[in-house]
């Protein structure tokens, strides 16, 4: 009997990733990541992982949306009184 779940699969072999091809400043990098995401059309190309932990070190990750991107840093928005961000405060 076939499992329909096992059977689900995608090939992404879609070329090679070389050190020596990757931009200079990661911001550049990731800048050339998300284009070539937004130009192949995924659905929300914006969407990241973001991990945090607890006081004790209990790790705890979630889908955030990706707002903005520049030297700064990262930006993405979340209720200020939320477990991730106490968690990225402390």
């Amino acid at each position: 009997m076939s499992n329909p779940i096992a059977d689900l699969r995608v090939t992404y072999a879609q070329g090679t990733f070389e050190p020596s091809d990757l931009a200079e400043h990661p911001l550049a990098q990731f800048r050339a990541w998300f284009d070539a995401a937004v130009a192949a059309g995924l659905d929300e190309p914006n969407a990241m992982v973001l991990a945090t932990a607890d006081e004790e070190g209990h790790p705890s990750a979630r889908t955030v949306l990706l707002k903005g991107a520049d030297p700064r840093g990262f930006t993405f928005f979340t209720n200020l009184t939320s477990r991730k961000s106490r968690e990225i405060i402390a």
